[in-house]
């Protein structure tokens, strides 16, 4: 027989959730699994058993204890939620939008405990990151002067070039579990499609340094090159402390007419990018957190602005 005590039901990245599990032996040993997702992890030297003789293994993922003798024991252990899901949207003020008008989905997840030959499972609900989001501020018609500015940033018109500007953040909100970022790094991908416009990647706060890794996305011999973007040597980021970064991007050349276009026939969808990702550790645990943006979508529309 066994019950639970401060059982996970919701939590962000981050947070630090304490674990009880009664159990009662009455026919020892009594072997005792606890797997958790890869979004949870284990933090280290947190585990106490009391009331009996155990022995015990640990991991980041998986606790087993053997229960060696008939009593009444009470099991405790800290997690730490390793990853969700960051935030994204349009952003009228930048550098820091409000979280509240930005989206992201949460992650259900699963953990499971088994005594004995009995397991039961609980689920978990990951709510997204408020600390780390990617905004498209602008979107515009690139061939007209002076710049034309589209009023819907994600369906653009085919044949023509345009440009987005897109903002990342990483901001440590006070009030959390998470009380300094370490060994910070953003990256992400830009689309089979689109191109890093040059010298229009710039940063504030924190984000000095800037690897683009790869060559600027022209078209060689009718393939494109992925331009990848790493941000790394990121001070650490204390309580109220932010990271951010912008930079332009524009539809890339079309080989077949030499222009920066989409040129595609029919409503088509385009991926912006392969979607940024924070990777960074938590002293305090020592545990190495992230939080994924999916890509940014973008129509491209034939007949757009037909009526």
């Amino acid at each position: 027989m066994q019950s639970r005590r401060g059982d996970i039901k919701k939590g962000t990245l981050g947070d630090h959730v304490t674990i009880t599990l009664d159990v009662e032996v009455t026919d020892s040993p009594v072997e005792v699994e606890y797997t958790l997702p890869d979004e949870l992890s284990y933090i280290p030297d947190t585990l106490e058993v009391v009331g009996g003789p155990a022995t015990c293994t640990t991991s980041e993922h998986e606790i087993v204890w053997d229960l060696l003798e008939d009593r009444s024991y009470m099991i405790t252990f800290d997690v730490q939620v390793t990853r969700a899901n960051g935030l994204m949207g349009t952003a009228d003020l930048w550098p820091l939008p409000s979280p509240d008008d930005l989206e992201g989905e949460d992650i259900i997840v699963e953990n499971t405990v088994r005594i004995g030959g009995e397991s039961t499972t609980e689920t978990l609900t990951i709510t997204p990151f408020d600390g780390f989001y990617q905004v498209y501020i602008n979107a515009w018609l690139n061939e007209e002067d002076p710049l034309v500015r589209l009023a819907d940033l994600l369906d653009v018109p085919t044949n023509t070039d345009v440009l987005w500007d897109i903002g990342v953040g990483v901001f440590n909100w006070p009030g959390d579990y998470i009380s300094e970022m370490t060994s910070v790094v953003i990256t992400d991908k830009l689309g089979d499609d689109i191109e890093l416009d040059a010298d229009t990647l710039w940063t504030l706060i924190g984000m000095e340094d800037a690897d683009i890794v790869g060559a600027d996305p022209a078209n060689v011999t009718g393939k494109k090159q992925k331009v990848r973007l790493t941000w790394e040597e990121i001070p650490p980021l204390a309580d109220d402390d932010a990271a951010l970064a912008h930079l332009e991007i524009s539809t890339n050349v079309n080989p077949k007419t030499g222009q920066q276009e989409f040129a595609d026939e029919v409503l088509t969808e385009h991926e912006l990018n392969s979607g940024a990702l924070l990777k960074f550790v938590d002293p305090e645990t020592g545990l190495h957190l992230r939080a994924d943006i999916p890509p940014i979508v973008v129509t491209a529309d034939p007949n757009w602005g037909e009526e």
